[in-house]
């Protein structure tokens, strides 16, 4: 096979791999396995087309030599074959040596090309590769076969190089952004903590107490034949399925609940309790399963940030195990928390300020998507040889 543009060739990744394989996931069960292991282990969710510098998980030698899991050579390049949500077909390459769970497949690039060009190859073609596995007898998954038949058009060694270091300039100014965001944000987590909890001690001696009930009125009007777009509510708020989801369950949304402004709604959580409050004027549909309250009496973005902030506590308190769901929300006990809510004018002062923040951190991801979006398109063009690089 030769590649249409002039001076590149076209191989399967068969042909430009040492090796191509998938990992696998010692038996979660025996706590020798992973107790103060010390070989990095990673599985499919964590891939999110970067460089792996670090893994979050690790395992002991022993649950290493007790499974077929293999250990991922520097510069290789991985593959998630599966996952929740978006995650099958995303990419990364490593730094470190580290082995993976079986949804992860990893490509050992050959000596005819650079890890960074085929990685930056793969990224490019991300809905190409959902497509692929979406085929493949209907089972969404990638595997081993399908990763080992696509062909890449690549250029010499030297160009390959160039291409991806250029590339590589991107990433850096994007990751940039990114650690911009991430101080903003941790900035302004604390902020509302510290100010919450100083409001409150502040008023405790001067406000009486109320329960979070009293300022919630329960919602139980359903979409009907209305076409109302669905959100799911979880640990990041409400979000539209689709951006979760790339394939609805379901079509048929008329017994799920209205959401509209200046709702609560509770989901359904596993470790903590998750919840969304709809501040703009749009109108969604959620779960049925779910429950929605209209806020009263109290600044929607004041109470979702007190309920942010006491999180932690009341997720200990009131997540129990039901036979039926697993975990879910003793929502009567939430609603009887006592809480110490300040003047009306204080609560719009305080979310005025923290909107303030938001906002700022909305235009740094603007920029930083932008970057992203002017990254695609040219990798489009250099990764296809419709623009060529000069050698230095």
């Amino acid at each position: 096979m030769s590649s249409p543009v002039a001076g590149w060739k076209r191989k399967r990744i068969s042909e430009l791999a040492e090796n191509v394989f998938a990992g696998a996931t010692p038996n979660t069960k025996i706590s020798s396995f992973w107790e103060n292991g010390n070989i990095p282990w990673m599985s499919s969710g964590e891939i999110n087309n970067e460089t792996i510098e670090g893994t979050a998980s690790f395992i002991t030698e022993d649950g290493f030599n007790n499974s077929s899991t293999k250990m991922v050579p520097i510069h290789s390049v991985l593959v998630a074959l599966a996952g929740q949500g978006k995650t099958r077909g995303k990419v990364a390459t490593n730094k470190i040596e580290l082995c993976t769970n079986q949804s992860l497949a990893a490509i050992v690039p050959n000596q005819q090309i650079f890890y960074k060009y085929l990685y930056y190859n793969l990224q490019r073609r991300y809905v190409e590769l959902r497509e692929l596995s979406s085929g493949d007898g209907g089972r969404g998954g990638l595997n081993l076969k399908l990763i080992n038949g696509i062909s890449v058009d690549f250029p010499p060694l030297p160009e390959q190089k160039k291409i991806a270091e250029i590339l590589s300039t991107w990433d850096e100014a994007i990751e940039l952004e990114n650690q911009k965001i991430v101080f903003k944000k941790e900035y302004r987590d604390s902020f509302v903590k510290m100010m919450i909890l100083r409001l409150e001690k502040k008023h405790k001696l001067t406000t009486t107490a109320q329960r979070i009930k009293s300022f919630l009125i329960e919602s139980r009007d359903r979409v009907g034949n209305n076409d109302i777009t669905p959100v799911a509510v979880g640990v990041n708020g409400i979000r539209l399925r689709t951006e979760i989801y790339s394939k609805e369950l379901s079509s048929d949304y008329s017994n799920n609940k209205i959401l509209r402004a200046n709702d609560i709604c509770f989901g359904i959580g596993t470790d903590q309790i998750v919840y969304g409050v709809l501040l703009s004027k749009n109108i969604y549909s959620v779960s049925p399963a779910y429950r929605v309250f209209n806020i009263v009496g109290i600044d929607p973005f004041y109470l979702k940030c007190y309920l942010d902030t006491k999180n932690t506590i009341y997720s200990k308190k009131y997540m129990i195990i039901s036979a039926r769901q697993g975990k879910s929300v003793n929502i009567k006990g939430l609603l009887n928390e006592m809480i110490i809510v300040p003047p009306l004018a204080v609560q719009q002062q305080f979310s005025k300020v923290v909107t303030e923040m938001d906002n700022e951190i909305q235009l740094l991801e603007k920029e930083r998507d932008l970057l992203n979006t002017q990254k695609q398109g040219l990798m489009q063009r250099l990764l296809t040889g419709k623009v060529r690089v000069k050698l230095d």
